[in-house]
């Protein structure tokens, strides 16, 4: 995940040891819908081909819809309770034990607990960055059009 464009902000969140656990819970706490930026949205669908409705929130981010196919479980939870979209995973799973207000009701611990506003300002700039990355991608798009 090195040349992932939000890498460095991935690197400012503590590790935390996951248990797996996340599938035994029937009503699925840990892995339901998410909000994320258009840009994680994009390359969780790039990694393994599962697609998700996706409903825009209005600011540039999208979040994941309810629908009949996922239910209330994140359709990259595998089997064993493993998140099989781990390596591309949005901040907000990345963050899911290792801030007060998300702490893993399994018992996984965090290197460190991240403050609030550090949560803030990370998911802030993943949104930053996506709307770069998306307004980029768009006059490219505008480009091939007028070129045809």
């Amino acid at each position: 995940t090195q040349n992932h464009p939000l890498a460095d902000l991935y690197a400012r969140i503590p590790k935390v040891e996951c248990k797996g656990n996340c599938g035994r819970d029937r009503w699925n706490t840990c892995c339901g819908p998410i909000g994320c930026s258009q840009l994680e949205a994009g390359l969780l669908e790039q990694f393994d081909g599962r697609t998700c409705d996706w409903g825009s929130t209005g600011n540039g981010n999208v979040v994941m819809l309810l629908n009949s196919s996922t239910g209330r479980i994140c359709p990259h939870l595998g089997e064993g309770g493993r998140c099989t979209a781990y390596d591309v995973r949005p901040i907000i799973c990345r963050v899911f034990g290792a801030v007060r207000a998300l702490a893993c009701p399994w018992g996984c611990k965090p290197q460190r607990w991240m403050t609030d506003r550090e949560v803030h300002d990370l998911m802030l700039e993943a949104t930053l960055r996506s709307a770069a990355v998306v307004a980029e991608v768009n006059k490219v798009v505008d480009i091939l059009a007028t070129t045809r």
